[in-house]
């Protein structure tokens, strides 16, 4: 009986070993245009109040000094690991991690009675976790698929503000970004659909390109002590769209399962 189990057992491993395709293993990353359409209204925000002392320091006789306004957190740099298990071979199932960040920043001071300094640095970040499916179109040479993934997504805000206005500007003025700094995050669900093209270039490798666009959203982000972000202090904690549209290019290899060294 024992012996007659193991026979059974190694038919069956035999066949499951028969049945399997190829695991695609891929690495890759690109440029990515990012909503984040609460902390840009913000930055456009602080930018007017930048060109506005700007402007006071170039007219006053007293004050010196200019400032570089700020850069949107419109565009990121996205970076990816991923590996697929092809079930069939125009259906594969699989799974991503991915890194993103997008930077904005500014330094400089206005000199007059005093030296008034203006540092702002931003930094976000997102990652995450995805799995769906592949479908290809097109096995011809080149590789056409469609993706469709949902993904866990934890994105963070690292800040840090200090605005000091020129002891020669003696005008009430609205808007002024509250100093400090801190970390604030949060946890989403989204889901991604893509199209994907691919193209040979050895026996298993594979060079590619693919754009993808991404809906998720973050209601709100908090520190450690459970504090919202309020990026400009006015009472209202902020959201992260982390909508995008995503280019990356990517190099894949398939690696073949089967016994016989034949993808089914």
């Amino acid at each position: 009986m024992k012996g007659l189990a193991s026979v059974l057992g190694i038919i069956l491993l035999s066949g499951c070993a028969a049945l399997a395709g190829s695991l695609e293993l891929s690495i890759g990353g690109g440029p990515s245009a990012i909503s984040l359409d609460a902390f840009n209204g913000i930055i456009e925000s602080w930018n007017a109040l930048i060109g506005h002392f700007n402007e006071f320091a170039a007219a006053h006789p007293d004050v010196s000094g200019s400032i570089p306004t700020l850069d949107l957190l419109t565009t990121s740099l996205v970076a990816h690991a991923a590996e697929r298990y092809w079930i069939l071979d125009w259906f594969a199932l699989g799974a991503r991690f991915e890194y993103e960040q997008s930077k904005a920043t500014t330094s400089g001071t206005y000199v007059g009675a005093e030296t008034s300094r203006v540092d702002i640095d931003l930094e976000y970040q997102t990652i995450g976790l995805l799995a769906g499916t592949r479908i290809l179109f097109l096995d011809a040479g080149l590789r056409l698929a469609g993706d469709v993934n949902v993904g866990y997504y934890h994105g963070s805000l690292n800040h840090s503000v200090v605005f000091q206005v020129p002891t020669e500007y003696t005008d009430a003025i609205s808007g002024l970004p509250p100093e400090g700094s801190g970390r604030h995050s949060g946890n989403t669900v989204g889901f991604e659909v893509g199209l994907a093209l691919d193209i040979p270039f050895a026996a298993g490798g594979y060079l590619g390109a693919a754009v993808a666009y991404r809906s998720a959203m973050i209601d709100s982000l908090t520190n450690t002590a459970g504090e919202e972000l309020d990026l400009d202090g006015d009472g209202t904690a902020e959201d992260a769209n982390l909508s995008a549209i995503s280019v990356r290019f990517c190099f894949s290899i398939d690696i073949d399962l089967s016994l016989d060294g034949e993808k089914e």
